[in-house]
């Protein structure tokens, strides 16, 4: 198998990484995906997971200090984290500025709707666009939500209504089991199918 040639310098191997990370395998002329010699790939998922390895072997590999190494990194996921912010922010932009253009289309639909039904016009076909009033499949209106649900359940009509799974409060199943440790309540007589964990992660700032 032939893996990336990484070097020793850290910004060549992150850039490594990134590459490794977004790989895709090229595909023969039956599809199957191959690697650079054109050997056909068996387990692509388990190739990545090699080429991921290789480059956590080579990293392991620098012959540096430690805390030089944990900094190298440390700032490096500091600024995958950051370019991840910026995409979600303009993800952000993106979806408020989709929901501007949105909505004006509707209000535009609506004033051309309305004006040609005002003139009796139910077609105007020019090359540029076809444009034609019809009639959408029916739809089905609740005028009033809560009295439909009230009827419905009295009168032998539930098949007509959803219920929802019921959620789990999990503030409080961890104050049941903070207090059930406190007063050291019995096997027996505590939550079950239900624990806390606390989690080790690494901060970076």
């Amino acid at each position: 198998m032939k893996l990336y040639e990484l070097t020793t310098d850290f910004s060549d191997l992150f850039d490594h990484f990134d590459e490794i990370d977004s790989w895709e395998p090229d595909t023969d002329e039956d599809g199957k995906p191959i690697d650079d010699n054109g050997n056909v790939i068996k387990d692509v998922k388990a190739y990545k997971e090699a080429m991921l390895q290789a480059w956590f072997d080579t990293l392991d590999g620098i012959e540096e200090l430690f805390e030089d190494k944990a900094v190298n990194i440390a700032m490096y996921i500091k600024n995958l984290r950051s370019e991840a912010e910026q995409i979600k922010a303009e993800k952000l932009r993106l979806a408020a500025r989709q929901s501007q253009k949105e909505k004006a289309a509707d209000r535009l639909e609506k004033y051309l709707l309305d004006s040609m039904q005002r003139i009796g016009r139910t077609v105007i076909d020019r090359p540029q666009a076809l444009i034609k009033i019809k009639q959408n499949p029916e739809s089905t209106i609740i005028e009033n939500e809560l009295a439909f649900i009230d009827w419905a359940g009295s009168t032998n009509h539930d098949s007509l209504l959803k219920y929802n799974q019921p959620s789990i409060k999990l503030n409080d199943v961890k104050a049941l089991i903070r207090k059930e440790d406190k007063e050291n309540v019995s096997s027996e007589q505590r939550v079950r199918f239900a624990h806390l964990e606390r989690k080790t992660v690494l901060k970076i700032k």
